[in-house]
């Protein structure tokens, strides 16, 4: 490789390609938008000239071809006559001489072999008879190897598409060392950037990817490009779903297809434009999953969609008021016939039964005060539903809690209390008052506070069912903590810690059903925190409003 800083054309690939001027604007030039082909972006900084070997090769061909035909016009006869001619040449020995284009004309009388003009541009060479060519020019070993630069530049967009997913992948991205933690699809982006040609999948990519980084460094600019990318890649999956629907035969989605739903959604969650606009999108991957089968989930990138998935269809199921698919017997067994569940995999087997208590919450909360008697047989019933999650929920906790958290029941019991008026933060006040008992690492922070929300839950359920449900505040106290030190430990860690879109859902169940003012005022200043930091700030502070009508009605 060679660079220069000349005074080279710095215009896009696509321009030089077909030898057009380029205004060298920014994103894209004015030839490209026009004719609405993907721009590179004019070349900025050094120059690299590609020097491979292809290049070498065809630059040595053209020398040695060149290099002959200056040898076989020196070395044949200079005749102005032409071969099959009948006359002549009239010749005369005379010296050699050398005939300029501003010497004199040579005497009379000595006439000289008429000679064709020599292709050197400075001068002609005339040749006697018996005269010997003159010798050729012979180039130095340093110059046979010397080659020209050509105007080759290494594409920019795959560089910033790297950056833009690196960042996305680390700030989202839970995963152990087993990869048995949460998303760890997201470690494939980049193989599935690379190998696919499937635009729907690519535009998906490249726009949430881009909103996240536009968010989070402040860029406006790439938040407006990662706007269009999406348009674009909505419009593509349209066509494909409509051309798969027209097909003779049922089309089957690819594990493809899933992975650029789920990555709409999230681009909605980073850009919202309506509340339920990632509900979607996700709902489009659950469903996608649903027509695929659970024998199709066992392996490869389309498990690791799958187990993500069972948990986006929590809070989905509890945002509809729908049950979710996956909590069925073949969804919890099939899938992880060749891969064995993860300790993580059987704590969202028990998450998935909390969408089937949220109907029977709303039923009882709308009929108190029309039909007492129907109240009263639904709140048995969700009581019973509510109370078999907590049993399940303690029974896990006891069996995982040495591997999740070994110091939660030490870090709770010295945080019991609540801070006092006037002190520090209640994250603050936990890290500081228990000794440095904290978590492990990140997956195993968002791993609690996902236990926390799910106990919160519950027991929202059964106070809500109880004559006296002060009687569980205490421990939804205990559980709202939890949460947030988990907030503070991944404040601590950075915007890289991950678990970016996880612990959204924990915090915004403090800010709903914390029985303490005090607790929701403080998740919902963490929620904004989260959301500025993280480049998440949409989802934390848009809330669907059925869920705020339902939980505001609701006995706290």
């Amino acid at each position: 490789m060679m660079v220069r800083h000349g005074a080279r054309s710095r215009g896009c690939q696509r321009c030089l390609q077909r030898k057009i001027k380029c205004d060298e604007s920014a994103p894209e030039c004015s030839q490209c938008r026009i004719s609405g082909a993907e721009c590179s972006g004019p070349r900025q900084g050094t120059l690299f000239v590609d020097m491979s070997a292809q290049i070498r090769q065809k630059s040595e061909k053209r020398k040695t071809a060149a290099e002959q035909k200056e040898r076989m016009v020196g070395s044949e006869p200079f005749n102005f006559i032409h071969e099959t001619s009948q006359c002549k040449p009239f010749e005369v020995d005379v010296p050699s001489v050398t005939i300029d284009s501003g010497s004199k004309a040579a005497p009379r009388g000595n006439s000289v072999e008429k000679a064709r003009p020599s292709r050197t541009r400075n001068s002609r060479a005339v040749k006697s008879k018996n005269q010997e060519p003159a010798s050729l020019y012979r180039p130095t070993s340093h110059e046979l190897h010397f080659q020209l630069p050509t105007t080759y530049q290494p594409d920019r967009r795959y560089q910033f598409e790297l950056l833009f997913l690196s960042n996305f992948i680390s700030s989202s991205n839970l995963s152990e060392k087993s990869e048995s933690g949460l998303h760890t699809w997201t470690n494939e982006l980049v193989n599935i950037l690379s190998s696919t040609k499937e635009s729907s999948i690519i535009y998906s990519i490249r726009a949430t990817s881009m909103a996240m980084y536009g968010r989070m460094t402040g860029t406006e600019d790439i938040e407006i490009e990662a706007i269009k990318w999406y348009s674009r890649g909505l419009k593509s999956q349209r066509q494909s779903l409509q051309l798969a629907a027209k097909a003779p035969t049922s089309a089957i989605p690819t594990d493809g297809t899933v992975c650029a739903a789920i990555m709409l959604s999230l681009f909605k969650s980073i850009i919202s434009t309506t509340p339920t606009g990632w509900l979607r999108h996700y709902g489009g991957a659950v469903k996608m999953l649903e027509v695929m089968g659970p024998e199709k989930c066992q392996s490869n990138l389309t498990h690791k969609l799958f187990r993500s998935a069972r948990f986006g269809s929590v809070l989905v199921g509890m945002t509809l008021d729908e049950p979710s698919v996956f909590a069925s017997e073949p969804w919890t067994t099939i899938p992880f016939s060749l891969h064995p569940k993860a300790p993580i995999d059987k704590f969202i087997d028990v998450l998935l039964q909390l969408p089937d208590c949220a109907p029977l919450f709303n039923n009882m909360t709308v009929s108190q005060g029309q039909d007492p008697s129907r109240s009263e047989s639904v709140g048995v019933e969700l009581f019973d539903r509510a109370q078999g999650i907590l049993s399940q929920l303690d029974q896990f906790w006891t069996q995982h809690k040495l591997d999740i958290d070994p110091y939660y029941h030490r870090r709770v019991h010295a945080n019991s209390y609540i801070r006092e008026e006037g002190s520090q933060s209640i994250g603050d006040t936990l890290a500081a008052s228990s000794g440095g008992l904290l978590f492990r690492d990140p997956f195993r922070a968002t791993f609690t506070a996902m236990y926390d929300s799910a106990n919160i839950i519950a027991l929202k359920y059964i106070s809500a069912t109880s004559s006296a449900p002060e009687k569980y505040y205490q421990r939804m106290t205990v559980h709202a903590v939890s949460i947030l030190a988990s907030v503070a430990y991944h404040e601590a860690q950075g915007p890289s810690s991950g678990g970016t879109f996880s612990m959204i859902f924990p915090v915004k169940i403090v800010c709903l059903m914390s029985p303490l003012e005090e607790l929701r005022s403080s998740a919902r200043e963490a929620l904004f925190r989260w959301g500025g930091n993280r480049g998440v700030n949409d989802i934390c502070t848009v809330c669907v409003p059925e869920i705020i009508g339902r939980v505001a009605n609701g006995p706290v």
